[in-house]
């Protein structure tokens, strides 16, 4: 039985069922000498109302594995095992992996929505934002037009977009960037999805406009009750409002943990990297930069860990196989790493 195929996983975490788990998530992209691995093995619970944070550098595979979590890897990217199972109304779990194309459809937007990373470029310039917005609800919910218009400034409103009913006939160019991206989350939320999964949405944003949309993601979970999985570089982001983390590297989870605990007690070599590189009001040195880069795709060791060449604390065993996740101190801290 391939991984693909993989009978229905339990969900069941520590006394709940999670609202998305992702089990052994791998993605390839194909290359005359043969596949080269981009994510490699990934795994982990979005449990239900919690913001999980998945973070690392750019290239590490952070919008890829959540674009895998809708089965919308980029061509010529193939999944080539695991599983991403969703939690239906029902408390079943399904594969979406091993969902058909129309039953995906009725998923997507309706019980696991999405946020892309660019609000700029992301909505159609030549549809309004309310014809863009109603899209979304005809093709979910039985409504009628004046129906669907009627929700659709609503979900405007939700979002705290001022004077929703006048804006729904505007089009995208005479929204700022911040209200675009709130035109966004009110996109994906229109139709009360379950899980919800923000890739990088305040990046083009300036540090007022950022506040006020992770404020609003906050609000949101608090109102409905949605779990986030929320991709993000920014680790004062993560800080701010997720309850727990995921570090991710070269493809793979190097660590995962609570947020206080990951800030508290970072484990893996290339985490205290990460934070040790936030300027801080208190910091008045030279910031630590890691040395060199992630490497490519087509370039990950699949037999050392990935980490080893920057690493400052490298020593044999790390160059003879891949570490596994595991806990070191508290069950649910995890660190791939031999020194750590």
């Amino acid at each position: 039985m391939s991984l693909l195929q993989q009978p229905s996983l339990p969900l069941s975490g520590a006394g709940t069922q999670a609202a998305l788990q992702v089990q052994h998530l791998s993605i390839g992209f194909p290359r005359p000498e043969g596949m080269s691995p981009a994510i490699l093995d990934v795994s982990f619970d979005l449990q239900q109302g919690e913001i999980l944070g998945l973070v690392g550098e750019s290239g590490c595979g952070k919008s890829l594995t959540s674009l895998a979590c809708l089965n919308l890897v980029p061509s010529p990217g193939q999944i080539t095992g695991g599983s991403v199972h969703l939690l239906n109304p029902a408390k079943a779990s399904e594969n979406l992996l091993l969902l058909s194309g129309n039953e995906l459809r009725k998923r997507r937007g309706a019980r696991i929505a999405y946020i892309p990373q660019d609000p700029m470029t992301s909505l159609n310039p030549v549809y309004t934002i309310g014809e863009q917005i109603t899209e979304v609800l005809l093709a979910h919910q039985p409504l009628s037009a004046k129906e669907a218009k009627v929700k659709a400034i609503e979900a405007l409103e939700s979002v705290r977009i001022p004077s929703a009913a006048n804006r729904f006939d505007q089009y995208p160019h005479e929204f700022s960037g911040g209200m675009r991206q709130r035109v966004m989350i009110a996109m994906a939320l229109c139709c009360s999805p379950s899980v919800l999964i923000a890739d990088e949405p305040t990046t083009a944003l300036d540090v007022t406009v950022q506040a006020q949309i992770l404020e609003l993601l906050l609000t949101l979970r608090a109102e409905r009750g949605m779990s986030i999985l929320l991709i993000t570089h920014d680790l004062g982001v993560v800080a701010q409002v997720c309850d727990r983390v995921a570090v991710m590297y070269a493809g793979r989870l190097v660590e995962t943990a609570t947020t206080n605990d990951l800030f508290a007690n970072p484990q893996h070599p290339y985490t205290q990297g990460l934070l040790h590189s936030i300027p801080t009001l208190a910091h008045t040195g030279t910031l630590e930069a890691i040395e060199g880069a992630p490497p490519a795709v087509g370039e990950i060791p699949l037999n050392a860990c990935a980490f080893a060449p920057r690493c400052p604390k490298v020593v044999d065993l790390c160059t003879q196989g891949v570490p596994v996740l595991e806990a070191k101190t508290t069950p649910n801290h995890r660190t791939r790493c031999v020194v750590a």
